[in-house]
């Protein structure tokens, strides 16, 4: 389909959806359409012409119902709209990031957007502590890190039996090395922990867990005063996201010998 048609489609859509989604792929009468909708039957009669032109939508013997293409659109539209409701939610923790993060809408559809605030600064740790938790195996990667999310890895792996392969920007290394150089001995010690170093790190904190009953992820979002907020998901779409992104995150990256 040409630009121009499939901006008139989508145009269409937006403005004939109600009457779209009332129609239903069974005959439904002209009458029931009016009262459902709470509008004229001229309305509805000019709706239904739009509709029947552009395929997606047919009379029969005086009713009305939803074609093939009309519920592919109808769909296709209210995916796009749940998409920029998902985005609109997640705004403000994703304004901080660079304008060309790559981060994938499937990302924020059906998310959980956690972000701190003066009445629960920790809510974005707790968020991610009850992930860690549910989880048996961790790939993360990352290019910033706090003081108490070393604590909760720490914690997984060495009392837990947590498995965590990391991928760190050389800036994190360092501030571990120097700042928890003991609990990093410690976790490298159980044989469960693998951390590489990358010359190209995200531009935030990704996190992908594997459970018994599939995984969940969590991208976790900085700025100099520390964390912005988290958006966590277990979505199917969103977990193979973060898989592929951790893949090709540890590809790029060198192992770290021990301290």
């Amino acid at each position: 389909m040409a630009g121009d048609d499939a901006a008139t489609l989508r145009a269409l859509v937006a403005r004939r959806r109600d009457l779209l989604a009332a129609a239903g792929t069974d005959v439904v009468d002209k009458r029931d359409l009016t009262e459902t909708l709470d509008v004229s039957r001229s309305t509805v009669d000019r709706g239904v012409r739009e509709l029947e032109r552009a395929g997606l939508a047919e009379r029969v013997d005086g009713g009305v119902r939803r074609t093939l293409p009309g519920t592919l659109a109808l769909r296709e539209h209210e995916r796009t709209n749940r998409r920029l409701a998902a985005v609109a939610d997640a705004s403000t923790v994703l304004s901080a990031l660079p304008n060309d993060a790559d981060v994938d809408s499937a990302v924020l559809v059906g998310a959980s957007v956690v972000s701190p605030t003066p009445d629960s600064p920790y809510a974005s740790l707790g968020y991610q502590r009850g992930v860690i938790e549910r989880a048996d195996a961790v790939r993360a990667s990352t290019s910033a890190v706090i003081g108490p999310q070393v604590d909760l890895y720490y914690e997984q792996i060495v009392e837990d039996g947590l498995e965590l392969t990391v991928v760190v920007s050389g800036g994190v290394l360092n501030r571990i090395l120097s700042g928890h150089r003991d609990q990093l001995r410690e976790a490298l010690g159980t044989g469960r922990v693998d951390i590489y170093r990358t010359d190209d790190p995200l531009p935030y904190g990704l996190a992908v867990t594997q459970t018994e009953t599939g995984g969940e992820m969590f991208v976790t979002v900085y700025d100099d005063d520390g964390i912005v907020g988290t958006v966590g998901n277990d979505s199917a779409e969103a977990v193979a996201w973060a898989r592929r992104t951790a893949d090709d995150q540890l590809a790029d990256a060198e192992p770290v010998s021990r301290p």
